[in-house]
């Protein structure tokens, strides 16, 4: 598996009409379980910050550029993250149960969210 994150996860600096979430911002191993999760997470960050810019949250539209422009700053660290706790547990897999199980431990807040 080739882990992987978009070179933007906006189009057009945040002033294009495409948004990336999910499998088609980000790739990465199934180990820590994290694919639903973080798509969840990505469309949850993005439909605040869309309905502020649908609704009319009184924001300049420079600011509301600044605001879509987040998503892809917040998104892609989180991205980042993920891929590698599940990088970690992929070549810890390759290793003995001991050493994977530690990494469960040590990353258990961050598989399940808490």
């Amino acid at each position: 598996m080739k882990e992987r994150i978009a070179s933007s996860f906006i189009s057009k600096e945040g002033l294009g009409r495409i948004i990336l979430a999910g499998d088609a911002a980000h790739v990465h191993p199934i180990n820590g379980g994290q694919g639903l999760n973080t798509g969840m997470a990505d469309a949850f960050s993005l439909a605040w910050r869309l309905s502020l810019a649908i609704h009319g949250s009184g924001l300049e539209s420079d600011e509301l550029v600044r605001l879509i422009k987040s998503y892809d700053i917040e998104r892609r660290a989180i991205a980042q993250s993920v891929i590698d706790v599940a990088t970690t547990l992929v070549r810890d897999t390759k290793g003995n149960a001991e050493k994977y199980l530690a990494t469960i431990a040590k990353n258990g807040g961050f598989i399940t969210g808490k």
